[in-house]
């Protein structure tokens, strides 16, 4: 647990009030999310200053805060900690905890399939004892130290995700973080309007296996183009999974909804294995997970047992059942998670439709994507596409040679929900995925409630 003399010895500054001794049970960041116990840094924001809501936070339990100036009145019995910069000082007291734990510490980054490997890693690194995972997408300069501040001394091993929106940020994650295995998911066109090329996106990527010391494990897919690049620029031992690696899949086979089977191997010993999430395309980012699980010592028989053992709310695809089976895709998109979705929807039984939103961030290409897009979506019975690139997505469809009168457009998802009888009927399994930026989780929520006649 953190103590406001633990803040004091790692980032300096004063306390203003309370005990110093006092024990915090969890640190945020965000005054709604405060419980009793928990332990506030106002930080300021590019929109706004966390310190405008410090009275919140103590209104919801939080029993002290971090602070870069006084302030009144202070209720009864709280603990302030004034330092120069909040962010700065979290940063730091994540750093010294890392620092003084001898936890084993895997850092997962990639274009896509960060969240979902790194709950599959934490569920394999699991079987060994009581493992850290980064709560949702904790995945920034504030997010992954937050992580961090809840290492406790019975954590064996800490699973940490990394994102990237520019050079240098991975590195900076990993000077907190001092992973011992890193594991890259892909490279992949996401932020490419911000990156420029994909050289840059796979620069930005690589800056985690070279943070690995030389004793630690690199691990990416045997499939990946710029694979050759990331293990050139490492002192890791590099381990590669799929077709052609150290650690492969056999006899995969989709069990639908139920989840996907397959044969583990390393060429030694195999293992079958029974993941219970949806979707054949995971056994990519399960070999993951068992490659830096086998890297810290476990066996292939363990591993293959916490994958087993994952649980169902770390899925990052929800499926709700009811009037239509509702994939739930839409926590984000791009060109390659796209794919991978719509051969899901394929390899199911019924009518299938696809509701698809835009893909953010994909720069000058964003229209080939898009009517790629398109070409694939072109054997599914029903075709949603949403947003400003919805007739590009047409466009592809028709030249994949789907029926026109199959495909619906619209410009937002109010007006989709609105027509929503034109394209689904009961007993749909449809297809929601599109970036985050287009919201289609107001598809789902419609989908989800609606009771058709």
């Amino acid at each position: 647990m953190l103590t406001a003399e633990d803040i004091m010895r790692d980032a300096g500054g004063e306390i203003l009030a309370g005990n110093g001794k006092v024990a915090f049970e969890h640190a945020s960041v965000d005054s709604r999310t405060c419980r009793p116990g928990d332990l506030f840094f106002a930080l300021r924001g590019q929109r706004v200053d966390g310190h405008q809501f410090v009275q919140d936070a103590f209104a919801r339990g939080a029993l002290g805060v971090v602070v870069r100036e006084s302030f009144s009145p202070i209720p009864a019995g709280r603990v302030v900690v004034r330092v120069e910069d909040p962010a700065a000082a979290l940063r730091r007291v994540a750093a010294a905890r890392r620092q003084r734990s001898r936890v084993e510490v895997v850092a997962v980054t990639g274009s896509v399939g960060k969240s979902t490997t790194k709950e599959l890693t934490a569920a394999v690194l699991a079987t060994e004892g009581d493992t850290l995972r980064s709560p949702g997408n904790h995945n920034t300069e504030i997010g992954l130290p937050l992580a961090l501040v809840d290492l406790q001394p019975s954590h064996w091993a800490a699973v940490l995700e990394m994102g990237m929106r520019g050079p240098g940020e991975i590195r900076s994650l990993c000077r907190i973080a001092r992973p011992r295995v890193g594991i890259v998911t892909g490279i992949a066109p996401v932020h490419l309007e911000v990156m420029g090329s994909m050289e840059a996106i796979a620069q930005a990527k690589a800056e985690l296996v070279e943070a690995l010391p030389a004793s630690g494990t690199a691990v990416i897919p045997a499939d990946e183009a710029f694979g050759p690049y990331l293990a050139e620029r490492t002192e890791a031992t590099v381990v590669r999974v799929g077709p052609g690696g150290e650690l492969w899949a056999e006899a995969v086979t989709s069990r639908g909804l139920e989840g996907v089977d397959f044969v583990l191997t390393d060429g030694r010993a195999r293992e079958a294995v029974h993941l219970p999430w949806v979707g054949a395309h995971l056994v990519k980012n399960a070999l993951l997970a068992v490659a830096a699980g086998m890297a810290l010592g476990l066996p292939l028989a363990q591993c293959a047992r916490g994958l087993e053992a994952v649980p169902p709310e770390g899925a990052r695809l929800k499926v709700n059942v009811g009037p239509y089976t509702v994939l739930d895709d839409c926590y984000n998109a791009s060109p390659c998670s796209m794919r991978a979705a719509l051969r899901l929807l394929q390899s199911l039984p019924g009518r299938r439709v696809a509701v698809l939103g835009e893909m953010l961030e994909l720069g000058p290409q964003s229209d080939r994507f898009h009517r790629e897009l398109g070409e694939q979506a072109g054997s599914v019975d029903a075709l949603v596409a949403i947003g400003p690139r919805a007739d590009t997505v047409r466009a592809g469809a028709v030249a994949a040679g789907m029926d026109p009168r199959r495909i619906h457009t619209f410009p937002n998802n109010e007006a989709a929900v609105a027509a929503s009888a034109l394209w689904a009927r009961p007993g749909d399994t449809i297809l929601v995925k599109g970036s985050r930026g287009s919201a289609l989780d107001e598809v789902v929520q419609a989908l989800v409630r609606e009771t058709p006649e």
